[in-house]
């Protein structure tokens, strides 16, 4: 079974919407690659897309910034109520933190820099085609930095290791700091593999199941108080740290 897509779908049916021509048919014959996967349309403006979202029906729709915020307004709701829920994955230029929050705020399951390798695609669809949002890269990094300013750090008396090692403790911080696998690797000369494995272990210890509740676990527990490597303190992100690798593993 192809990775792009989740084992209940056979066929994962997609509408690339973008003002450029070939932007749309560079994603296209990348996405075409896949076996599972099928272009059901292209639309160029927020009118098509949704004359061509009535016609096709398509499980996820890929659309660039500039349509996704012309469909937004033309329909007078988030992008995500559309079409009954259907899933929206957006593309952009450069993550830009206030793009990437806006896209979310109106209802987006993703968003993927354009250009990304064809790997990054598809693990991007077969998260949001299983109902699931996708963080990667730049992307994380960002969510994470947003929501620390707004969540309060609680108050504790002394940081608690929940029982990690210092090498997991290690990984916690790097992986709060929206760092991809690949990074974590070569920060520890480990291979990507013994790094999902720690993360296993990690998510198993703290009981949570994804990177960005790691992430927030560290930062509302204090995990991040050590100074390790030059990182942050206090779970603060500094801005060099949202500059990350554009890949990402789903652990």
């Amino acid at each position: 079974m192809n990775t792009a897509v989740d084992s209940q779908i056979k066929t994962v049916r997609i509408l690339i919407a973008d003002v450029q021509p070939a932007s749309r048919r560079s994603l296209r014959s990348l996405l075409e690659s896949e076996q599972d996967v099928e272009v059901v349309g292209e639309a160029a403006d927020a009118k098509s897309v949704v004359e061509l979202g009535s016609e096709f029906e398509p499980d996820i729709s890929i659309l660039d910034f500039a349509v996704f915020r012309e469909l937004a307004a033309l329909t007078g709701s988030a992008t995500g109520d559309f079409w009954g829920g259907r899933r929206v994955l957006m593309m952009v230029e450069i993550p830009e933190k206030p793009i990437i929050l806006h896209a979310f705020q109106l209802g987006a399951r993703a968003v993927v820099t354009k250009g990304s390798p064809r790997y990054l695609w598809a693990e991007s669809i077969r998260k949001v085609v299983a109902g699931e949002y996708w963080l990667g890269g730049e992307t994380a990094a960002i969510i994470v930095q947003a929501l620390c300013e707004l969540v309060p750090v609680k108050s504790l008396a002394t940081p608690c290791n929940y029982a990690l090692t210092p090498r997991e403790l290690e990984i916690v911080q790097m992986v709060a700091q929206g760092r991809s696998n690949k990074d974590v690797g070569v920060a520890f000369s480990i291979c990507e593999r013994t790094v999902k494995h720690h993360l296993t272990n990690i998510f198993g210890k703290l009981g949570v199941s994804n990177r960005l509740a790691l992430a927030l676990f560290a930062r509302d527990n204090q995990m991040l108080l050590r100074r390790s490597n030059g990182q942050s303190q206090k779970g603060e992100l500094s801005k060099s740290d949202t500059h990350t690798s554009a890949s990402r593993q789903s652990i």
